[in-house]
């Protein structure tokens, strides 16, 4: 059963989507409204975060309380590929660290429309490399990223499998968006359930993102869906049962193990896209995060 809050919760969401009344916005100006927002979050006491750069890319290794080092997540933020950043992600970054006991990298990957694929997953994969290579502690090293940044994070893993690179130790996707062919999709909930996405949304931000061709093809990464899944990390989808990726979650699942992997699949029931952004005031945020903390700390 639901908690309080979260119907709460889905009814301010609920008055937003009437509100805005089925109109998209350029990316540009979602990127200044986010931002916005962004600056009024309040973060966890005891939150620290050192910026630095990698080849011109920004990075920030973000700790709440006491960390191990010999582990580390790196972050992909989520925003259809077009918006978003460390700074809109902050907060969630210090409770995924504040759960896990480990520092979290964010990326500041290029963004849509101004840079397009596969820029956004080679710059992530090149932190990764940095990673590994300047940190002699590390010896574990798991990926993360909610909604596009999600399927960025599956992304970049198939990439380095592919390319004989040293691949991270476990993948976690929140409310991921892994399918941006939205014409192949099945977006078919009860009307009014999902009031943050529409099929329209999706299909306007993918085109920002990637060519229709790189987006059907399955010898490409921009729609990792697509893709053979063999030889994957362990991986852990969390998903909310309101949320018209949902489906495509479960098709990620069952086709990543039919592919030989050892998946997680736990899918919220009632729960809205990255809920997970609401801890620690949602009960079912924490809930979750805790879940990924004890799926990242039994990466053995």
């Amino acid at each position: 059963m639901s908690s309080i809050k979260s119907s709460y919760y889905r009814y301010l969401l609920s008055l937003q989507d009437k509100k805005r009344g089925g109109r998209t916005a350029h990316p540009k100006v979602v990127r200044r409204i986010f931002n916005k927002l962004a600056s009024r979050v309040s973060h966890l006491s005891g939150l620290e975060q050192i910026k630095f750069n990698v080849n011109g890319i920004g990075v920030s290794r973000v700790t709440s309380g006491r960390v191990n080092d010999t582990q580390a997540i790196v972050f992909v933020h989520g925003g259809g590929f077009c918006f978003g950043s460390v700074k809109t992600h902050l907060s969630l970054m210090g409770q995924v660290s504040k759960a896990c006991h480990f520092p979290v990298y964010g990326v500041e990957y290029s963004l849509a429309p101004e840079s397009k694929y596969p820029k956004a997953i080679e710059e992530i994969s090149l932190v990764i490399d940095y990673l590994l290579d300047s940190s002699p502690k590390l010896k574990k090293i798991h990926l993360m990223g909610d909604s596009s940044g999600g399927g960025l994070a599956l992304s970049v893993a198939l990439y380095r499998r592919d390319n004989l690179k040293k691949n991270v130790d476990s993948l976690v996707l929140l409310s991921p968006w892994v399918n941006l062919d939205i014409d192949s999709g099945i977006y078919d909930l009860p009307e009014g359930k999902d009031h943050m996405f529409k099929p329209a949304d999706l299909k306007m931000m993918a085109s920002y993102y990637a060519d229709e061709s790189q987006i059907r093809s399955d010898n490409e990464y921009a729609s990792p869906l697509n893709c053979d899944l063999h030889s994957l990390p362990r991986l852990l989808i969390q998903v909310g049962s309101f949320e018209i990726l949902l489906h495509d979650s479960v098709k990620l699942a069952e086709k990543a193990v039919s592919a030989g992997n050892v998946v997680k699949l736990d899918i919220w029931d009632k729960m809205f896209h990255v809920w997970h952004f609401l801890a620690p005031s949602l009960p079912e945020a924490n809930k979750a995060l805790f879940k990924v903390a004890e799926f990242i700390v039994n990466s053995d």
